[in-house]
């Protein structure tokens, strides 16, 4: 069951973010983790990045607010 901190930061995290399951290529995985790192990033914060750069392309300012965090 975890830990009482454990518990504690999962309650947290649910109460705070979603998640979002992404079916990618087999062998892509490690494609797109290189090229985050390749910009001192984490997978999350590259898929962010990603999805705010497009935002500021379309002319959707609120989508890249949101995803700041």
């Amino acid at each position: 069951m975890g830990t009482p901190s454990t518990r504690a930061k999962a309650k947290w995290n649910r109460n705070h973010y979603d998640q979002l399951k992404v079916v990618i290529p087999k062998g892509s995985r490690e494609v797109i983790k290189e090229m985050a790192i390749s910009r001192n990033m984490s997978v999350s914060e590259y898929i962010r990045y990603l999805i705010s750069q497009d935002a500021e392309r379309t002319g959707k300012e609120e989508v890249k607010e949101i995803l700041t965090l």
